[in-house]
């Protein structure tokens, strides 16, 4: 990487998305842009040193959320920008916990980034409309938690009911006892006035609890 500019790794498996994302954030003078395809390539540019990362977040070789642990921890004030397919709410919101600085959906232009990658580079958080629903349905979920009473775990317990899994699918999605979840769900049906599963569900998605 060139010495005095903006070290920009951007990290995507699609050739021809990776392709665009090189020749645009090129166009910046200051800019040194280098290009990954998967985690494994990514890591020992990562170890050089980078200034800003643009990853996407589905890759062959792990989920994205993994590099971005691994670049605060070898690059003291990197900035993070997610250019990402996903609309999923849970994993929107777990990258927007690991502290990334902006996430930009793929329907998005590829040159839009560069204006995106400027704000983030001068201390500003970008959020498109995808990740500001995501935010927004989080925080109205956290809430009415917090009016029924409900914990952060009876509230993941509940949301894996609503994708429709059993006890046991729920325990090893949340590294749990079976036990625990039966626990759990006497507290859940206990706060929220019901008497078994489907009642809760429904109570809970007309809460907002869950989605």
């Amino acid at each position: 990487m060139a010495e005095g500019k903006i070290r920009v790794l951007v990290v995507e498996d699609h050739p021809l998305l990776a392709d665009a994302l090189e020749a645009s954030l090129s166009r910046e003078e200051d800019f040194d842009v280098t290009v990954a395809n998967d985690s494994k390539r990514a890591r020992p540019l990562l170890e050089q040193g980078v200034d800003l990362l643009i990853l996407d977040l589905d890759l062959p070789d792990g989920f994205g959320t993994d590099l971005i642990a691994d670049a605060n921890k070898g690059n003291p004030g990197v900035k993070v920008l997610v250019y990402s397919g996903t609309s999923d709410h849970d994993e929107i919101r777990s990258v927007l916990r690991a502290g990334v600085a902006g996430f930009l959906h793929k329907s998005a232009a590829s040159w839009s980034v560069n204006a995106s990658a400027r704000q983030v580079l001068a201390g500003h958080q970008v959020l498109d409309r995808v990740a500001l629903d995501a935010a927004r349905t989080h925080e109205q979920a956290m809430e009415a938690a917090s009016e029924a009473r409900l914990t952060q775990r009876e509230l993941d317990v509940l949301t894996r009911l609503a994708k429709g899994d059993h006890t046991d699918q729920v325990a090893r999605a949340l590294g749990m006892s079976p036990e625990t979840v039966r626990t759990h769900l006497k507290a859940i049906y206990r706060k929220l006035k019901v008497d078994n599963r489907s009642a809760a569900v429904a109570v809970a998605l007309r809460r907002k609890l869950v989605e």
